[in-house]
């Protein structure tokens, strides 16, 4: 318990420290070197516990399909390597919570997010503030302490979701609402489209799913609201929303990303 929560405190406390060509290279940095470990951690409660393994397995093949399919197209190359490792952490973190299912319970594993999350939020208003944080496309972004913005916003997403949940179900304490607003200010600082959709989500899918009339699962959607007006209100989401709206699919076949939807679909 003690050691997934320090090892993830520091994966996101570290993350902006990788350079900026870390995933185009076959260097071995803090956030690869946890990574790493973890996986090596998952293996050794399999073996020990064998919980979850199929799984797990199951999830370990779809990922070696995916990076055969990668390796064929774009060759075996320190990038495809990379990304595979990145992936199979994600599994071993969920090997990990499973097997320690009796230390980490929901509330513990929701406070863990926060306190991951504090820092890494305020550096981000701060950013927003400053007109700092990093260059995307002539754009500046906030990013925390994470390399890009991106991945700022979906842990952003993470930590606003289950505050909310701690707050309307777990007491409503005051900390946790103000968590709450700090967590969706910091995705809005972002200025991510996917960190966006992400939180609109899973506030939608906690709504629907939270048990009682609809009084009850109202919350979650007024904030999903909220944070589409932030988003729309400020100049950059604004201009955001407006380049990406603007996609050539016919540009994009020609293989002319001029903007990041258009990136994504051509890749």
């Amino acid at each position: 318990m003690l050691f997934l929560g320090v090892a993830l405190l520091v994966r996101v406390l570290t993350d902006n420290l990788s350079s900026p060509d870390s995933r185009q290279s076959g260097s071995l940095n803090l956030s690869g070197a946890i990574a790493a470990l973890l996986i090596l951690v998952s293996v050794g409660l399999l073996v020990r516990r064998s919980r979850g393994l199929l799984p797990t397995a199951l999830s370990v093949l779809w990922l070696c399909v995916w990076t055969a399919i990668a390796v064929g197209t774009r060759g075996a190359s320190a990038e495809t390597l990379r990304e595979g490792v990145r992936e199979g952490s994600v599994v071993a973190l969920a090997v990990i919570v499973y097997n320690a299912r009796e230390a980490v319970t929901v509330p513990v594993a929701t406070r863990l997010v926060q306190l991951m999350g504090f820092a890494p939020a305020l550096i981000a208003l701060v950013q927003l503030a400053t007109h700092t944080g990093v260059n995307i496309a002539g754009q500046l972004r906030s990013n925390g302490t994470f390399a890009h913005p991106n991945s700022a916003a979906m842990f952003f997403a993470i930590a606003a979701t289950v505050s909310l949940w701690q707050y309307l179900d777990r007491g409503r304490r005051r900390a946790d609402a103000l968590l709450t607003t700090l967590f969706a200010a910091a995705l809005i600082a972002t200025f991510s489209i996917d960190g966006v959709i992400t939180l609109l989500a899973m506030l939608a899918t906690y709504g629907a799913l939270r048990p009682g009339p609809a009084s009850i699962k109202r919350t979650p959607f007024v904030l999903a609201a909220i944070v589409v007006v932030a988003f729309f209100a400020t100049p950059l989401g604004a201009h955001r929303i407006a380049q990406e709206s603007a996609t050539n699919v016919a540009t994009v076949e020609e293989g002319n990303a001029d903007t990041t939807l258009a990136w994504r679909l051509h890749k």
